[in-house]
């Protein structure tokens, strides 16, 4: 059993992306080359991760992460000791800050999957002693 789950997408994450493509925009059109080259670079990644970011519950046991041009991380579904939702806009592996805290021995990683109820379900499939808390 594999399971693919996208990342949830807070609206203010879009709102971000267009900023940064209108800007780009904005510097080619007033030949502000600098401006709309960061600008470029910036919408390049944010789209990078707006397309590419995944968590896949594989069927041994581990969570895959992926999102754009990070590093791909690993969690072993049996090292997590709780799962938290919280609210956070801090840098993670989440396009919206509607996350989920997964707590290991060694790590914390936040994540945002689309549908949380039922990525803590297949999670608690491999661990049933995942303390899950709000």
């Amino acid at each position: 059993m594999q399971r693919t789950f996208k990342s949830k997408i807070d609206r203010s994450y879009q709102m971000i992306l267009w900023f940064f493509l209108l800007m780009t925009l904005y510097g080619f059109w007033m030949r502000a080359v600098g401006l709309a080259v960061c600008c470029l670079i910036i919408s390049v990644f944010l789209l990078e991760s707006l397309l590419k970011t995944d968590y896949v519950i594989t069927s041994n046991g581990e969570i895959m992460i992926r999102s754009g041009l990070f590093p791909r991380q690993r969690i072993d579904i049996k090292q997590i000791r709780e799962v938290k939702i919280v609210n956070s806009v801090n840098i993670a592996y989440a396009l919206s800050a509607d996350r989920i805290l997964i707590m290991t021995q060694d790590k914390n990683i936040a994540i945002s999957p689309l549908n949380q109820k039922d990525f803590i379900r297949d999670l608690r499939k491999f661990n049933h002693n995942i303390r899950v808390s709000d």
